[in-house]
């Protein structure tokens, strides 16, 4: 009784066995879907444990996750983040790793937000498994000539009207 009156928290408890990280930085990433991200997940880069979740809020939109990860991490401030699993039905964790193309100078710091655009998600087991019942099942891919043809009939010589009903 005396817990639930409180401002309790059982995300604030520490847990044995979690990434320990001495001289955090805290860094947050803004991500469309988390799926099931919680506060103790952990912070891998290269799949090498490096950092923690603290905290998963809702911005507007979209939601923004709070991490700690060591401060002589050396990412650039341009780096990418992915929500990924250990396993098929394993853990979320959080994938820190420069881009692909044109890394920045400077380096990841304490206070450093990872935008929308440089943030994603790997599709989850259920998504996947819908999208081949789907195909065996004859959905979708028998049907795409079909709404091809019917597209380019009911399109065909009203390109420019659509455009600009689209726009």
């Amino acid at each position: 009784v005396l817990l639930t009156g409180c401002d309790f928290d059982v995300y604030k408890l520490p847990l044995p066995g979690g990434t320990s990280v001495d001289d955090p930085i805290t860094v947050k990433a803004e991500f469309a879907d988390v799926l099931d991200l919680v506060p103790k997940s952990t912070v891998k880069i290269n799949d090498v444990s490096v950092g923690k979740v603290t905290d998963v809020d809702l911005v507007g939109r979209h939601a923004e996750v709070t991490m700690q990860i060591p401060r002589d991490t050396e990412l650039p401030d341009n780096a990418i983040a992915q929500i990924r699993q250990t396993s098929l039905l394993g853990e979320k964790f959080v994938s820190l790793s420069p881009p692909a193309k044109d890394p920045s100078a400077e380096p990841l710091g304490d206070g450093d937000v990872i935008d929308l655009d440089r943030t994603g998600r790997n599709p989850e087991v259920e998504e996947v498994l819908g999208a081949l019942s789907l195909l065996l099942n004859g959905g979708g891919v028998a049907q795409l000539k079909t709404i091809s043809t019917e597209l380019n009939q009911a399109l065909g010589g009203r390109e420019d009207v659509a455009r600009d009903v689209l726009d």
